[in-house]
């Protein structure tokens, strides 16, 4: 009961909060048009306690009524302090009228600003200062401010002042070390930043009526937004750039190292190793691959001159072409090992094989019986926490010692083949029948459409029968399953009268223990593919489907030249987000492997680095990398949105 109280107190207060917020921002910014000096001391005291607040909250600004450990702390009256000269500073700026009397109140109150603010600064801030950095960066940012304005024809010296004071900021307090200076070079380094500050401020020209009225008209745009920026800034903007910042220093964040990190983490073979490609093209997975592509292409060459055309990819010579590329590329990443090349299988596999599966789901139960029911069992993993999806499979990869009961599903299922196909039992002769009918009923179906000259699905019945004769042949032959077997003569190993199983340690085992990990993911994200697809394929127009139709189109092809043109934005929204969110992936291997044997990826070896080998550089580096991969992606997206609007 009391943790209900507590957060219905907790809703309430911020709900009220959130009203006052509200309702105080918008009499603030109608202060603009009714009196604009209390405009002025309003936005100063904002600024001054906003400023304030978070000085003494990273404690460089502390009042204490002595050395004590426990004198009383009177920070909280620097807030109220800085509030009130930041209000009288921006009654000062909004009463002045005249050029000069402008910087003069601008300049002075920048100044005593400053020195309060020094008067009041910890040691561990003071800077010590070096002359090289404080002539060179406002200088330097003096000039670049100058060539921008001359390039925008902008004022010359509004400009110029930006850019000197930004790089006095640098080179007095963020080139030199902090704690070693004095009090004198602390005010110092203020006052001029103080008086930088506020003589830019006195050179903008004084807002006449039309522009108060712009003004507040303005602000309602910023109040509505004003709260989601903050948000994004505290959780998103500003981690990113302390992150970026950290990246360039040392395992502790002390020590500046540069790119030394990028340079490492690229550098490292568990990172990213491509020593072995030249065994890429030797392997089986490639070979095959290159077949079915080249199969793929010639057929939609052979079919392009038939109908007329130049190439038909549609049908069989699309699906050959893609199950070419799935093959090549599976023989890329099994060969290629690293944490950077797990991350691209994943995406790869992920996006690949959940949108094609989604899209082939929902193009097969469009408008047919028990559609939702299917739709929503398969829909139903998106349910499940990655965290939990993780917990399910490694009870379904679960591997026992060799010989003893296997629990996991898979395995229990693949010995229990291995032991069908090795023993003699009316079961092994159901599934040797169950195997002959479907190779027949496959072989049926290619020679009715062969007869009715539909080539492209006979072509695939038989291609569909290969694996059922593969089983067959090795169910009646050598065998097929979970069996140990004698290194010798091969035959099944039999101890005390049983035959020995020997399970797939799919966890453990190289290359393809990625795979595993990856197929989690698939089976979660597919619902959610075949969502999206099902309500853009009903979307499209029946008039174009049906003139299609009349016009002589088989399904096959108005599925291809129809159906797929007007949902392709919808195939480009499903592809990007599976893309991001498959380059971020980390509960499902810090679950299941933990990165270990080969599967570790981006997200996983940041944390590794950054919180168990407590490498703070390593890890930003490594974040930075993931951030700047998603990056991209995250920019096509946004601009095709704002394309298609």
């Amino acid at each position: 009961m009391e943790k209900i109280v507590s957060t219905l107190i907790g809703v309430v207060i911020a709900i009220g909060g959130s009203a006052v917020l509200f309702i105080g921002a918008n009499k603030w910014f109608d202060q603009a048009h009714v009196r604009w000096s209390r405009f002025g001391a309003i936005t100063g005291g904002v600024v001054g306690v906003v400023l304030s607040g978070i000085l003494v909250g990273n404690r460089i600004l502390q009042w204490r009524t002595s050395a004590a450990e426990d004198a009383t702390d009177l920070s909280w009256i620097l807030v109220l302090l800085f509030g009130v000269l930041f209000a009288a500073w921006g009654v000062g700026l909004t009463t002045s009228t005249g050029r000069n009397r402008r910087l003069m109140v601008g300049a002075g109150g920048g100044l005593v600003v400053a020195v309060v603010v020094g008067a009041f600064m910890r040691p561990l801030a003071w800077p010590a200062m070096q002359i090289l950095p404080l002539i060179g960066w406002p200088v330097g940012l003096g000039v670049v401010g100058a060539a921008l304005a001359a390039a925008r024809k902008r004022d010359l010296v509004k400009s110029s002042l930006t850019g000197a004071t930004i790089g006095w900021f640098f080179g007095a307090f963020l080139a030199p070390s902090l704690g070693s200076g004095t009090v004198a070079e602390a005010v110092m380094g203020l006052a001029v930043l103080g008086v930088g500050v506020g003589s830019r401020l006195g050179l903008n020209e004084p807002i006449d009526r039309s522009g108060r009225e712009r003004l507040q008209l303005r602000s309602r745009a910023v109040i509505f937004v004003a709260p989601a920026l903050v948000f994004i800034g505290a959780t998103l903007v500003i981690p990113t750039i302390q992150t970026l910042a950290l990246s360039f220093f040392g395992p502790r964040g002390r020590d500046v190292v540069a790119f030394k990190n990028y340079t490492d983490v690229l550098g490292s073979p568990d990172i990213f190793n491509v020593a072995s490609w030249q065994n890429i093209f030797t392997t089986g997975l490639f070979l095959w691959g290159a077949v079915l592509a080249a199969f793929g292409y010639l057929f939609a060459r052979y079919k392009g001159k038939a109908i007329g055309g130049g190439t038909d990819w549609s049908g069989l010579s699309a699906g050959s072409m893609a199950l070419g590329g799935l093959l090549v590329a599976f023989a890329t990443f099994t060969t290629l090992r690293g944490v950077i090349w797990n991350n691209l299988w994943w995406v790869f596999s992920v996006t690949v094989l959940a949108a094609g599966l989604g899209l082939a789901i929902a193009v097969l139960s469009d408008r047919a019986k028990g559609e939702s029911v299917a739709k929503s069992l398969i829909f139903m993993p998106m349910a499940i926490s990655f965290v939990g999806a993780g917990i399910i499979w490694r009870f379904m990869y679960l591997a026992r010692p060799q010989g003893r009961p296997q629990t996991g599903v898979l395995n229990f299922l693949w010995v229990g083949l291995g032991n069908l196909s090795a023993g003699e039992s009316t079961a092994g002769v159901i599934v040797t029948v169950v195997l002959v009918v479907g190779i027949v009923f496959l072989g049926f179906l290619a020679f009715r459409a062969w007869k009715a000259e539909q080539n492209t699905v006979a072509i695939g019945s038989l291609i569909t029968a290969l694996p059922f004769v593969w089983l067959l042949w090795r169910f009646l032959g050598d065998g097929i399953g979970g069996l140990a077997r004698d290194a010798e003569t091969g035959g099944a190993v039999v101890l005390d009268g049983a035959l020995v199983g020997e399970p797939i340690i799919f966890l453990q085992e190289q290359p393809w223990n990625t795979f595993w990990l990856i197929l989690v993911l698939i089976w979660i994200q597919t619902g959610f593919a075949m969502v999206v697809f099902s309500a853009a394929i009903k979307g499209v127009p029946t008039d174009l489907i049906e003139a299609s139709k009349v016009d002589g189109a088989t399904e096959n092809e108005t599925f291809w030249r129809v159906t797929i043109p007007q949902i392709a934005p919808t195939i480009g929204v499903v592809t990007t987000t599976l893309i991001v969110l498959v380059m971020k992936v980390f509960d499902i291997p810090k679950v299941m492997t933990n990165g270990q044997f080969g599967t570790n990826v981006l997200a996983n070896e940041m944390w590794q680095k950054a919180f168990t080998e407590l490498n703070i550089g390593a890890g930003a580096a490594l974040a930075m990398i993931l951030f700047f991969s998603v990056l991209p992606v995250m920019y096509y997206n946004i601009r095709r949105q704002r394309e298609a609007v």
